[in-house]
């Protein structure tokens, strides 16, 4: 029996092919949940929203520059989130250039322990990046939605030689598409540990001596 469940509201084909920015839930019903990951964008994209054991880091754009707060009085347009207290700690021992290495990462790594691909699931990472590239969604005009427009309203910002927290969640064949891109099964938000910066993460290096946590 699993220590952890996944659950996710809302469909991020809504945004791309609908221009629905509604709320689909509010986060504070859910600060009651120990152990809560979470990731998502606020309603109306206006930020980002990232929960880490507990702890939230919304990042929204203020003056053109990121601004954290850490609430729970906000809605998102779509959230996967889960609760998991149980962890198998790994050191990843080469450096990881990119997502989709990161992906086939987390697989080889899902299998090798036992874990069901079929089946969604979160996991974490914590260490010293080289480089992680990320965005902030933020739109600031009533523009009809859609996919252009999605990519004109990132807020797209880097860090180097960081120590971050990272929150993952792997969808299976039924999620794929709903908070993952259509094409790629993981998502990942990212926070600093002082929680003075956070957001969605595009691309990434991941340091060699990281630590990859799998729930199990």
């Amino acid at each position: 029996m699993s220590n952890f469940w996944v659950r996710y509201a809302g469909n991020r084909n809504n945004i791309i092919q609908n221009g629905d920015l509604s709320a689909r839930i509010n986060l504070d019903t859910l600060s009651e949940i120990s152990h809560l990951y979470a990731i998502g964008p606020i309603e109306g994209l206006k930020g980002e929203i990232t929960i880490y054991n507990g702890k939230s880091s919304i990042a929204t754009i203020e003056r053109g520059q990121p601004k954290i707060y850490s609430s729970f009085n906000y809605s998102a347009i779509f959230l996967a989130y889960a609760s998991a207290s149980q962890w198998k700690k790994i050191v990843i021992e080469k450096s990881i250039n990119g997502l989709n290495n990161v992906e086939a990462f987390v697989q080889k790594m899902a299998k090798k322990n036992n874990v069901n691909t079929k089946k969604p699931f979160p996991f974490r990472i914590e260490g010293i990046i080289d480089s992680l590239n990320y965005h902030i969604i933020f739109k600031s005009d009533n523009a009809p939605h859609n996919k252009v427009e999605h990519q004109r309203v990132m807020q797209k910002f880097s860090i180097y030689n960081s120590s971050v927290q990272i929150i993952g969640f792997w969808a299976d064949s039924e999620s794929q598409g709903v908070y993952t891109h259509p094409d790629k099964r993981i998502h990942l938000h990212f926070m600093l540990e002082d929680n003075t910066e956070s957001g969605h993460i595009d691309n990434i290096q991941l340091h060699e001596g990281a630590f990859f946590y799998l729930s199990l």
